[in-house]
């Protein structure tokens, strides 16, 4: 019969040795890739300023993000070199959705922000967003934050109707969780109709720059018009706007 005894690591087996290949290490990185397939970390007002010496205001949005596009800055917040690398990399592609979050922050010092970085060695995704520290938005709302059309920031639906010299011009625009745009665009004036990514063009045209949630209505509706030129004589502008936060705006002039 033969006897077997376990030593240490050792398989004794009638006198043969086997070594049993036991590695923990391995075995708990194994598991942390399988459960950590991403890190997210929020950033609050207070550290942003800090990080970048500068006071984050309304009117102090541009120079913030100058300084958040660049690697080196995050760094400061414990983010590898390469790390670093990735999250400047996305600031840099994503003016429009940045400068965006940046002056939520700047007007609240209940929204933070958020970035998420994928931990997949092939993606390597980065992602940026708001974080509102009393959950005034629903898990859907949140998630537009992360992926809205960076032409068009905090923008959820949008709805516009203008009538001037008895001919009207009209578009619509839904930013879906996929990120998907649903958009249609008609122009009497111009006797053109588009739909989907010609009409989302123009759309986000017509309405990059403007900050719908700090704007008067006034404010609104010139911007709208100066990109309808040659519109005159206006009888009626209507404009309705669900943003990412949930807010409404919703007027009518005539």
């Amino acid at each position: 019969m033969k006897k077997t005894t376990i030593i240490a690591g050792l398989l004794i087996v009638s006198g043969v040795t086997i070594l049993l290949f036991i590695n923990n290490s391995i075995q708990r990185k194994t598991s942390n890739a399988q459960t950590k397939v991403e890190v997210v970390k929020k950033f609050t007002k207070v550290e942003l300023e800090k990080a970048t010496n500068l006071t984050l205001e309304p009117n102090s949005v541009d120079s913030v993000y100058k300084v958040l596009k660049q690697p080196t800055i995050w760094q400061k917040f414990n983010y590898t070199q390469k790390e670093a690398q990735r999250i400047g990399r996305r600031f840099s592609q994503s003016k429009q959705q940045a400068t965006a979050i940046l002056l939520e922050i700047a007007n609240s010092d209940k929204v933070q922000l958020k970035v998420v970085m994928a931990k997949h060695l092939k993606t390597q995704k980065v992602n940026i967003g708001s974080y509102y520290a009393e959950n005034r938005t629903t898990d859907k709302a949140q998630q537009l934050a992360n992926t809205f059309s960076e032409k068009s920031p905090g923008i959820k639906e949008l709805a516009v109707e203008i009538e001037a010299n008895h001919q009207e011009i009209t578009f619509e625009y839904q930013v879906k969780l996929n990120q998907k745009v649903q958009a249609s665009y008609t122009n009497e004036f111009a006797k053109n109709h588009l739909e989907e990514s010609t009409a989302q063009s123009k759309i986000e045209t017509v309405m990059s720059g403007l900050d719908l949630k700090n704007s008067s209505h006034e404010a609104i509706k010139n911007h709208v018009m100066k990109a309808m030129d040659s519109v005159v004589n206006i009888q009626k502008f209507k404009l309705k706007a669900e943003l990412i936060d949930q807010r409404i705006i919703e007027f009518k002039e005539k």
